[in-house]
Order: C-alpha cells, then sequence, then structure tokens
C-alpha cells in the first residue's frame, strides 16, 4: 500500500476547516440526486415495494437506540432492530438506520441495502471488558466449542460459525473499547445470524452484568425499556441459541443481524460488467497512443502511454463524479469517456508472441507505477507478457481530495462517492483486456514480421497491496481471465484498516471528530456496507464457486508476507477461507485455521506464507518490526520460479527450500 501526495494534504486538512462539499454532491438537507431522482431512490439495486427514499424516511424503528445497548447508541452492531420490512427484497428487510446512531452521517447513505455485510464484524459495548478468556486468532477452533464466551450462529444451519474476538486497543480511553468478533471467512449472502456473549470479564475479574434491558428480556422480566415487538423477536433469538445449546441464563448480550443479499451487493457491478463489455465487443474500445519510450530499460522493448475510450456509467469521470442511476435504481452508460493506460512491452514479445498481464496498483497511487517496478519487468521479460494498467478510479493518487472530503466533511457517509467511482475503475480494467486482446493486437508498433506480437489466448492478472485486494474483485468478475496472482492481498477493510500502519494517518483526522472510541469501528463497520461491492468482501467466495453469472472458473495463487506492516495476513486468511479449497502450499511456516497444508505439485488456487521473521501482534494494531516484509516478496527467488510456472500451467509447488524464510 503506498500514499505520497495525500499525506501532506492530510496534514493541512487535520489542520483546517472542513472543506465545502463538492457541486456534484448532494448538501446533508438535499432531497434531489444529481440527476433530479429522490436522492435515496437514486441509489437502489433491488427497489422496495415503496422505494428506499420512503425508507430513509421511515424514521427510527421503535427508539433511534436498542435499549440493550444503552452505553452508545448504535451498538451492538450490526443489528436487525435497524431493520424494516420490505416485502420486494430478496431479505425481506431494508435497513433503517438514523442519524442518532450513526454520528456525522445519515441513514439516507445507507438504507438502500438489504441486510449488513457478508464481512460483519459484530460488535458490542461491555464496560470494562478486557481480553481474558476470548478466542484469539490463534486458535480460533475454540470458537466452536461449546464453552466458547462468544458465539455467532447460522440460523439456517444452526451452526456455530468460527471466528476470534477482540477488545479494540485503539480506544483512548480504556472505559470505551468494544468487543469485537471476527468471522474466521464471509458470512452467507442473505443469512440470519445470532451473536452470543456469555462470561467476559473486567479487570477485576469479575463477570460483567448484563444491561437492564437485556436482563429483562432474558430473564422474562416485565420493564418499560422493551417493547412487545422487541420481546417478540428475542423469542426467535432465544429459541436459536437454545438450538445451538448456548446457556440462555449466563447470556450478558445477545442479538441478531441478516447479511444483504447478494443481489443489493454484487448486481450494479455485474450489470455494468455485461453492458460494458456487449457494448465494446470482442475487439475491445478505441484507444489511441499517446507517447512511446524505446528500451527504457534491460530487458524492456517500450513503455508505451495511450488513451482508451471505455463506455462511462458516470455522470463525470473526473473525481468526486458519482454513478449515472436510473429513477429505477438501475446503472446506465452515459456515453464514453477516456482513461490512461500504460503498457510494458518486454524484448520477448519481440521474438515471439507474448500474452497479455493486467497489473493493478497500490494505494491511492496510479497506473504509471508499472513503469517503475522493476519486478513487474523481470516477469514480463521472463514469461513473454505484455504487461497494461490503469489507476484504479476512486482508489487512485487522483482521489485523495475527495478521501480527505469525506473524512473531514460534515457527512461521512459521503465516502460513498469514493466506492462509486470504483464501480468505473474496475470496468475499466475488464474492458481494457479486451482492448488488449482485440484492437489491439493489430496495433503497428506491436508486430512481428506479418503477425502480432500479441497472444490472445494467454490473459493474466496481477496486482500487490490494493492491487492484491482488489484482485479478488476482478478475478471474480473477469470473463477473459483465468489465472491471477494477488501479492499481498485480505479482505475486508473493516478488519485491515486499524491493522494497517497506513490508516494511522487517516485516524488521527477521524480521532478528533470523533472522540468516543467506540464511534470508530461501528463507523468503519458502516462503510463496510459500501466497501463490499467493490472489494473482494462482497466477491471472493464467487471466484471458484457459485460463480458470477458468464464467467468462466477462476483460480488464484496468493503470496503473504507474515509480519506485514499494511496488509494484515489475517485478511488474507479470511480471503483464501472464503474463496473455498485453497491450501497453505507446505512445507508452511505456520498451521492455519481452515487451510489445508499441502505439499507437492498443486494444481488451482494456493496460498504461501512468507516468514520474514517479525513477530504479528494479537491484537487490532499494525506489526512494528523492520523492515517492513510487505514489498519484499517480490524479490525471493523463489517467487520467480512459481509465479511463471503457474501462470502458464495452472499448477506450482512451494519453490522454497524448506518453508519460505527469506531472512
Amino acid at each position: 500500500m503506498r500514499s505520497s501526495t495525500l499525506l501532506v494534504a492530510a496534514m493541512i486538512v487535520a489542520c483546517s476547516p472542513p472543506p465545502a462539499p463538492p457541486n456534484d454532491v448532494s448538501p446533508l438537507d438535499a432531497t434531489t440526486s444529481n440527476d433530479g431522482s429522490p436522492a435515496d431512490q437514486q441509489t437502489v439495486d433491488v427497489p422496495s415495494s415503496d422505494g428506499v427514499a420512503d425508507a430513509a424516511d421511515a424514521g427510527p424503528p421503535e427508539a433511534p437506540c436498542d435499549p440493550i445497548g444503552p452505553t452508545r447508541c448504535g451498538l451492538p452492531f450490526p443489528n436487525d432492530y435497524w431493520t424494516r420490512p420490505d416485502p420486494m427484497s430478496p431479505t425481506r428487510l431494508r435497513l433503517n438506520l438514523n442519524s442518532e446512531m450513526l454520528p456525522r452521517s445519515t441513514g439516507r447513505w445507507f438504507n438502500e441495502y438489504d441486510g449488513f455485510s457478508p464481512v460483519s464484524s459484530p460488535m458490542a459495548h461491555l464496560p470494562g471488558a478486557v481480553a481474558t478468556g476470548l478466542v484469539d486468532p490463534r486458535n480460533m477452533a475454540r470458537s466452536l466449542m461449546a464453552d466458547s464466551l462468544t458465539a455467532i450462529i447460522d440460523t439456517t444451519t444452526g451452526q456455530r460459525v468460527a471466528h476470534f474476538a477482540e477488545i479494540d486497543v485503539t480506544a483512548m480511553d480504556p472505559a470505551q473499547r468494544a468487543l469485537i468478533l471476527r468471522p474466521a471467512q464471509n458470512l452467507v449472502f442473505g443469512r440470519r445470524y445470532v451473536v452470543a456473549v456469555r462470561g467476559v470479564r473486567d479487570g477485576t475479574g469479575a463477570v460483567i452484568a448484563p444491561s437492564p434491558a437485556f436482563r429483562a428480556m432474558r430473564d422474562d422480566l416485565a420493564t418499560a425499556e422493551t417493547s412487545a415487538t422487541q420481546r417478540e423477536r428475542y423469542t426467535r433469538i432465544f429459541a436459536d441459541l437454545q438450538r445451538a445449546t448456548v446457556p440462555r441464563n449466563e447470556l450478558q448480550l445477545a442479538w441478531d443481524f441478516t447479511v444483504a443479499s447478494r443481489e443489493s451487493i454484487q448486481s450494479r457491478l455485474v450489470s455494468m460488467r455485461d453492458q460494458a463489455l456487449a457494448a465494446v465487443g470482442t475487439e475491445g474500445a478505441p484507444y489511441r497512443i499517446t507517447n512511446v519510450r524505446m528500451n527504457p530499460r534491460a530487458g524492456i522493448y517500450a513503455h508505451i502511454e495511450g488513451q482508451v475510450t471505455v463506455p462511462l456509467f458516470m455522470d463525470d469521470p473526473e473525481p468526486g463524479g458519482r454513478l449515472n442511476v436510473a429513477p429505477d435504481g438501475s446503472i446506465r452508460q452515459n456515453g464514453t469517456a477516456s482513461f490512461s493506460f500504460w503498457m510494458v512491452v518486454p524484448n520477448s514479445a519481440m521474438t515471439a508472441p507474448a500474452g497479455v498481464l493486467a497489473y493493478g496498483h497500490g494505494l491511492l497511487s496510479s497506473g504509471v507505477d508499472v513503469f517503475s517496478d522493476r519486478s513487474i519487468g523481470d516477469l514480463a521479460n521472463g514469461t513473454n507478457l505484455i504487461v497494461f494498467a490503469m489507476d484504479m478510479q476512486g482508489m487512485a493518487n487522483e482521489d485523495g481530495a475527495i478521501i480527505l472530503q469525506a473524512l473531514s466533511g460534515p457527512d461521512l457517509g459521503r465516502f460513498r462517492v469514493l466506492i462509486e467511482r470504483q464501480h468505473q475503475g474496475l470496468i475499466n480494467w475488464l474492458v481494457m483486456m479486451r482492448t488488449m486482446t482485440g484492437r489491439m493486437r493489430n496495433e503497428p508498433m506491436l508486430q512481428l514480421g506479418g503477425r502480432s506480437a500479441i497472444d490472445p489466448a494467454r490473459r493474466f492478472y496481477y496486482g500487490a497491496s490494493q492491487g492484491g485486494i482488489f484482485g479478488g474483485t476482478y478475478m471474480a468478475l473477469t470473463t477473459d481471465v483465468e489465472r491471477g496472482i494477488l501479492m499481498v492481498p485480505g479482505q475486508g477493510y473493516n478488519l485491515l484498516l486499524q491493522r494497517s500502519s497506513n490508516f494511522r494517518r487517516f485516524e488521527d483526522i477521524l480521532r478528533p471528530r470523533f472522540p468516543n472510541g467506540l464511534d470508530i469501528p461501528r463507523l468503519l463497520e458502516t462503510i463496510q456496507l459500501h466497501w463490499d461491492r467493490t472489494e473482494p468482501s462482497g466477491w471472493t467466495p464467487n471466484i471458484r464457486n457459485d460463480r458470477v453469472a458468464g464467467t468462466p472458473a477462476h483460480e488464484v495463487l496468493m503470496l503473504v508476507a507474515i509480519g506485514d506492516r499494511q496488509v494484515t495476513t489475517l485478511g488474507a486468511h479470511t480471503m483464501a477461507r472464503s474463496i473455498g479449497g485453497v491450501p497453505n502450499l507446505a512445507p508452511v511456516n505456520r498451521e492455519l485455521f481452515g487451510l489445508e497444508s499441502r505439499t507437492g505439485m498443486h494444481r488451482g488456487s494456493a496460498m504461501i506464507e512468507f516468514d520474514f521473521g517479525l513477530p504479528e501482534p494479537l491484537d487490532n494494531t499494525p506489526p512494528t518490526g523492520t523492515p517492513d516484509p510487505h514489498s519484499r516478496i517480490g524479490e525471493s527467488p523463489a517467487v520467480f520460479m512459481m509465479a511463471p510456472e503457474w501462470l502458464a500451467t495452472g499448477a506450482t509447488q512451494n519453490r522454497c527450500d524448506g518453508p519460505c524464510d527469506p531472512r
């Protein structure tokens, strides 16, 4: 992950008044969007019976705050307390968040969803709670045992969900630290889950008492704090817990939540993909070359820059643009726009037709980095691949100002502007691959004695850091690429951010605005609702299994750095388990819950961990060891053996001399 100019801007904004919102973003009290449709209705994927605008206006459920979490409105979260019936949605629910439980944000930014994130990290506040007795990341199998202090129950199967539990140590005030449960892999689209907590203690060793409202429901006591509707809901919750043999009389807290449907999360991007690829056809989009640098370094024939004209689904292609949403909630093409691409042509491509590799860049950086990434140039020449890159719209260097406006402006919900732009960025990648293996074959610069230097049958993806993260989404969506390499990847951002050294500078902006320690982890959890539509949390279960309509089977090779200070390995493990059937290639540095260790040659998706001898904290803070191993895997000789082998054949084995230990 990388940020450059953004750091300077962050320091300026942290000391300055919040900037005015951009002109194309509706102000907090706006009632219409930039296309004239109702502000909330414009973002519906699966329209409800009376529209999401009505959902936003429906007001709080019975009270704005759930009485079972009296210490901070908005907890526990996610929580079906903040939903309303919607018979037209796949889950038959619609979120009903409100401004009182969302400090500096409004429910209208989120109430289009029919449930919560598939990587939800259920959180609550038990005042004074400590981590003693909680399941930590090393022993998640314990969370499936009857004596676990925390439980997540899949109410469809009645089974416990593997997870670990932690106390948010990043909160400055120990009295404001949330208890957070982290599932081992994606929860299932559309399913309802029950969370149960018992036996959690404070610093004196005493078991923390339940809130009066929860005790009343648990013990069937009459109280004005709980409504008839709430008591009816808890009759169902307690029945689910009884089926899972969780003792009711020991409960400190329990609640339920429903995961959003696959349609709610995926429908927009799939529709955009299908429209875009139909528009450009098998030959791809028109392009023009704007600059060529011949023989920029050893092994490289040319660096090529250009512009490709892509179907546009935004009202404006520049940062701050919004998705072009029709009144019925569908995403519509809005003409075309030109976006930059960068291409590395190795010397090998001038002797034999080369395959094509899409390159995903790092955090808030640019596709132009492909020119300076020497490991990519070496891989391109060694495997005879022409590499192309584009900016990841919404998470590129040019988006820094919009990120800062979202973090420091009057409504954090505007962060969705970045996520909407990421939709276009993913479409650009997909269209450019189609163009590389179509129109680009006839490019005069890429001809070999009357034939093209491009072999359209060899198409791959490679992404590192942010490119490794969003590569999970790309590999679920692409119709043209079947194999990809994900370097130091992970999911979801609600898990990754607090464990990343890169987040500290953004947290410094947020802390003064959200001084209560319980707010930032819950805000990350809420924003995750938007992020699911573009980051791999909403897509990885569909890379290999239950594939997105119209896509082939995909396989990925995941290369992971133990002690990574920027992308925690916990996120990579979550991704691997969510993809399903991804083994940890042996000899391994450590055994991992839910991931089989497999020796010898393996065909298909796989993961390899590299141990640089740096410790990983068990709490939600980043590692501190130096040097940061985040960018060091690409230097390993074993990678230069495994990556070409896997791209060429779809099979590889651990080529390290024993467990991968580059120290």
